[in-house]
């Protein structure tokens, strides 16, 4: 998800020539409109791994994800571009909501709390990196070459969670995605103290 929008930064003077984006400052709207994907995503993905699973959930984000991004290596109109990038900032939100639920499905106390100290940490190393790995392939090609790059590596993600993830949410944890149960859990969480504390930290 940060290899989404940092690997690309130093590509933005390329982008712009290329794509004759003007002003300037607009081609910061392939961060923001990503962002605002994965902020929406965000709200959905979660029921839909409680009633299908969290691997055919994070399997088909991924997919999708590496889709949007190789077409995006493509575009030859900025308005395209940013359409693109929607979805993928969309399909991108599935892979912290749905990572996090599987940690919480496989183990409790410190051991959860060693595997969601490790994600974030990996969460706070990739932005400082993700720009250099962006740099290195500006060197080896053009800006499009950074989305191709990204698919590559959504591509080897995906290859990861098939061989090697199973499926962990219990059948008796399956949630049904109904108006009442959407509800029900809604409710649950904006009452409860914690949650609305960190949401509000947050």
């Amino acid at each position: 998800g940060a290899l989404g929008t940092d690997m690309m930064l130093p590509a933005f003077p390329e982008i712009v020539r290329d794509l004759a984006i003007a002003p300037f400052n607009h081609v910061q709207y392939v961060i923001m409109i990503y962002a605002l994907g994965q902020g929406i995503g965000s709200l959905f993905f979660g029921s839909l791994a409680d009633r299908f699973g969290r691997r055919p959930v994070l399997i088909c984000a991924i997919a999708t994800y590496a889709i949007m991004t190789l077409i995006c290596s493509y575009s030859a109109d900025f308005e395209i571009l940013l359409a693109l990038r929607f979805f993928t900032g969309f399909s991108a939100a599935a892979l912290g909501v749905v990572a996090i639920s599987v940690v919480r499905d496989r183990y409790t106390g410190d051991e959860m709390a060693q595997r969601l100290s490790m994600i974030f940490l990996i969460f706070m190393i990739v932005p400082i990196i993700a720009p250099s790995l962006g740099q290195l392939v500006l060197k080896l090609a053009d800006w499009r070459g950074i989305f191709s790059a990204i698919a590559a590596i959504s591509i080897l993600c995906i290859t990861w969670v098939v061989v090697r993830l199973p499926e962990t949410l219990k059948a008796e944890h399956i949630i049904a995605i109904t108006p009442a149960e959407l509800k029900r859990t809604s409710t649950a969480v904006v009452t409860h103290r914690s949650a609305v504390g960190y949401l509000l930290a947050g």
